[in-house]
């Protein structure tokens, strides 16, 4: 207070040439005990010279110098009576004082806060510096406030800690005097010791903390908002966060969206997302989503699983987990990133062409992709492994053993050789003792499809033709052996006519 109203005093002084002195023994109405440039009490007197208090003329080196040699704190009071508002101005025009011009863009005014850094030698610490930041005219008189700070042990100036702009936006540790935003709170990195941060402290009871809000309205009047809710506790794990929406009725009323309390965040409403999300982890942006804890959503009842998602009351609608792209995938691993499962979905705009798949993936630092099975949009089904119908447990009663085995099948096709080959020698490419079934079918002359071992007539005028063979398996193929009584042209399975005789084997065999 005492450098601001020493600044304001200074400027109503024309100028000064030599110094004047005011000791303490004086008086400034020129009463006993000294005499003053100023002679009687209620008169104005103007002095161009420096005026010192409390010092020797020698010793005063600005306007108006005070000084305190009583060992008592200096002080200056500016004392307004009658109910009358007392106050300072520190008051600053370009041109002359007989012809003043609008002043220009730079500091209005200037508070230093300084101390002694040795003999002979001060310094400022800290100011508080008003700043015109364009020209001022009559309607238009643009300004903000600075204040500045020196950190310890660092061989600097004074860093602009804080500012007011002309629009009203605060800037705290933003490193520049012009705020992005309402409230703007950055790093500028070591004079800064700690990251920024808004710190809301309640009370210190330990029977009931106090809980501390973050509301974001259209006013600081009643009306729709959400209000950001911090409950502190007194046990580990135990404070929470919640943010609630507040309608516009007297009292306000409030509806949880969304809060996270000892390791479990509970989500009411629709919940939307965009680009990749962590939850309870620390992943980085753009990288993979994490999950801790347990996660409900549509409910505020306790979920017993990692993420579950329910229907508030029979009359809603059931939960959706809605994935929607051309391309979706599921994965389900562990989490060391090691073999895993994906599921993976192609959806088109043409109807039955969506197609659900599922594959393994290896832990090779080149994953293989090794597919599992594919359920076409039509319905079709593609099993890549072997399928198990059924799981009985193996057992042996009395000899026999009993299990559900896991099976596949292939079917082989080809066309028959000339009519005179007994034999007919189909590679099926499987380890023999592992084929549990294999059905052949042919078409003969007549396009009639036959199995083994049957024997019709069919007679075609005055000629019967007759269909026989049978099949048998050794370790690399499948036999068809035909009866030697109809390997000819006119009575058997040919390739004559125009016909094509071919078989079909449907081979079934076990893992």
């Amino acid at each position: 207070k005492l450098f601001i109203v020493l600044i304001l005093i200074i400027t109503s002084l024309s100028g000064f040439s030599q110094s004047v002195t005011i000791l303490p023994t004086t008086t400034l109405g020129g009463g006993s005990g000294g005499t003053s440039n100023w002679t009687s009490s209620g008169t104005s007197t103007a002095t161009t010279d420096q005026v010192g208090i409390g010092l020797s003329v020698n010793d005063v080196v600005h306007p108006l110098h005070v000084r305190n040699t009583n060992n008592v704190s200096n002080g200056i009071m500016m004392e307004k009576r009658g109910n009358y508002i007392p106050y300072i101005q520190l008051l600053k025009y370009s041109g002359t004082v007989a012809s003043p011009t609008a002043v220009t863009a730079g500091i209005l005014g200037q508070l230093d806060f300084m101390g002694s850094t040795g003999a002979n030698s001060y310094s400022a610490g800290a100011s508080i510096i008003g700043k015109a930041t364009g020209t001022y005219s009559q309607f238009d008189k643009p300004t903000q406030l600075e204040f500045l700070t020196t950190p310890s042990n660092l061989n600097t100036q004074a860093i602009t800690r804080m500012v007011i702009d002309k629009d009203g936006r605060l800037g705290l540790n933003s490193g520049t005097t012009t705020p992005k935003g309402t409230v703007e709170v950055n790093y500028i990195g070591s004079y800064t010791p700690t990251d920024p941060m808004l710190n809301l402290i309640g009370n210190s009871s330990t029977a009931a903390p106090q809980p501390t809000h973050v509301r974001f309205g259209l006013s600081n009047t009643g009306n729709w908002a959400v209000n950001q809710e911090v409950v502190p506790a007194l046990t580990p794990a135990g404070s929470s966060v919640n943010f609630r929406y507040y309608d516009n009725a007297t009292p306000s009323v409030t509806s949880l969206l969304f809060g996270y309390t000892n390791s479990t965040f509970s989500v009411t409403g629709a919940m939307n997302a965009t680009g990749s999300s962590s939850i309870g982890t620390n992943f980085a942006v753009g990288g993979t989503s994490g999950l801790t804890g347990k996660v409900t959503v549509g409910s505020s009842t306790a979920t017993t699983a990692g993420v579950e998602i329910r229907s508030q009351t029979s009359t809603d609608a059931n939960p959706d987990l809605y994935l929607k792209g051309t391309n979706n995938v599921l994965r389900f691993g562990n989490n060391v990133d090691g073999t895993s499962i994906i599921q993976t979905t192609t959806s088109a705009n043409v109807p039955n062409t969506a197609t659900l798949a599922w594959k393994h993936i290896t832990n090779a630092t080149t994953p293989v992709a090794t597919p599992m099975m594919t359920i076409e949009g039509d319905g079709d089904l593609t099993v890549n492994g072997f399928t198990k119908l059924g799981a009985d447990a193996t057992t042996t009663t009395a000899g026999v053993t009993r299990s559900s085995p896991a099976i596949k099948t292939i079917l082989l096709t080809g066309s028959m050789p000339n009519a005179a080959t007994t034999i007919i020698a189909v590679p099926h490419g499987l380890t023999a003792s592992k084929i549990i079934e294999a059905r052949v079918m042919v078409t003969g002359f007549t396009n009639l499809v036959v199995s083994d071992n049957y024997t019709p007539t069919i007679s075609f005028g005055s000629t019967n033709y007759g269909f026989l063979f049978n099949t048998n398996i050794d370790g690399a193929n499948i036999n068809i052996v035909r009866n030697t009584s109809t390997t000819s042209s006119s009575n058997g399975i040919v390739t004559a006519g125009g016909i094509t005789a071919s078989y079909k084997i449907y081979i079934t065999y076990i893992q």
